[in-house]
């Protein structure tokens, strides 16, 4: 098997350094939500989506934010995540975790 020795850099995620390798290992087969999520971060579509959506629940029985829940259902999309019935099973997903602020 060929060994990868390219590394895939951000700059969306300030918390922590964050580096992609390809090792072998699997954690997720996901890394494309990371270049989706890095290509949000210049474009902000999913900020403008969530400035046109007006959220009338009452905000004290809010967990996630409107723009949390777009963004979540957007990267899902792009990775091949059609229906929303994957949610539950991609919310562990850690490439996912880290995509979605």
């Amino acid at each position: 098997m060929t060994e990868c020795k390219q590394e895939v850099k951000s700059d969306f995620y300030k918390k922590k350094r964050l580096e992609v390798k390809f090792s072998g290992e699997q954690l997720s087969s996901d890394g494309g939500i990371l270049l989706a999520r890095q290509a949000e971060e210049k474009v902000k579509i999913i900020q403008g989506m969530t400035e046109r959506i007006s959220d009338t629940q009452e905000q004290h029985k809010i967990r996630h934010s409107m723009e949390q829940l777009i963004q979540q259902r957007v990267l899902q999309i792009a990775s091949g995540y059609e229906d929303a019935i994957d949610s539950n099973q991609m919310r562990k997903d850690p490439i996912l975790k880290i995509a979605c602020k």
